[in-house]
Order: C-alpha cells, then structure tokens, then sequence
C-alpha cells in the first residue's frame, strides 16, 4: 500500500445494498466468563442484539453459560460454556481457537482480562 494512490469513492445514500447471505456475513466470536447477570454480560447480550443483523455472532463462555445464555440463544446465536478448570490452563486458547474455525468467527472480542 505504501506508495500507491488509492482513490476512494462514496456511494449514492439511496444506493441499495443486496443482503448477505449468513455465511457471508463476517464472523465475530464474543469470548466472556460467563453471560450470568452483570454488567460486562450484559453488554455482551447488546452487542449479540445490535449486531446480529449484519455478522454472524457466537458466544465463548469460559466458565458456565449463565442465565442470559437463552436469551442469546433464542436470537439463533450459539453459545459454547468451556467449563474451565481452576489455574492457568494454556490450553484454553487452543479451545477457543478451535471454537472460532468451528464456528468461522475471524474476530474474536474478548471482554475482561481472564478472556483476554
């Protein structure tokens, strides 16, 4: 890119945008602790609402589901509790990388440090 001129253009505001189709939608796998009632949780359930429309969300839970789990499920988002043991375990990052081609999510947002 460096060097070279890129001309960017605008669309027309009455342009029509065909919709996509599920699997061409990008993917965005949401890693939390759990989607029990809290405030980091609850920001997780927005987000899943707000942008379901246009990515294909997934939801990586570490510990338990949690109660907001069916809500997130009920919008047809998949939603994986990994059960995690107590104690640094590196192999959880290989878990959630096998969750994340499994369900063909390229961004992973973790919120929280332990996620992180």
């Amino acid at each position: 890119m460096f060097g070279q001129q890129v001309t960017l253009t605008t669309r027309s505001p009455r342009a029509v945008v065909p919709a996509m189709r599920p699997l061409d939608r990008p993917g965005v796998l949401q890693v939390v602790l759990t989607l029990a009632a809290g405030g980091t949780e609850r920001l997780v359930l927005e987000i899943c609402k707000a942008l379901d429309a246009q990515f294909r969300i997934a939801v990586c839970a570490l510990d338990d589901a949690g109660v907001w789990a069916d809500e997130v499920r009920d919008r047809g988002i998949e939603v994986v509790a990994l059960s995690r043991q107590p104690g640094f375990r590196p192999s959880l990052g290989y878990r959630i990388a096998r969750l994340a081609r499994q369900t063909r999510c390229s961004v992973v947002h973790c919120h929280h440090y332990s996620p992180f």
